[in-house]
């Protein structure tokens, strides 16, 4: 199992983009979350299986 974390700077609060990346990786079949930060970023930390090519 692999897992990825990112910290996301922008316009990133309040523009839906936590709900958007949440759908993004149900539908690829990963696990994890996305939070708010206090200085405005947004924290994904996303999990799954590694692709065997």
């Amino acid at each position: 199992m692999k897992r990825l974390t990112l910290v996301v700077s922008g316009d990133v609060q309040r523009a839906g983009y936590r709900d958007r990346v949440i759908e993004l990786g149900m539908s690829l079949g990963l696990s994890g979350y996305a939070e708010n930060l206090p200085d405005g970023r947004v924290r994904v930390v996303a999990e799954g299986e590694e692709e065997k090519t």
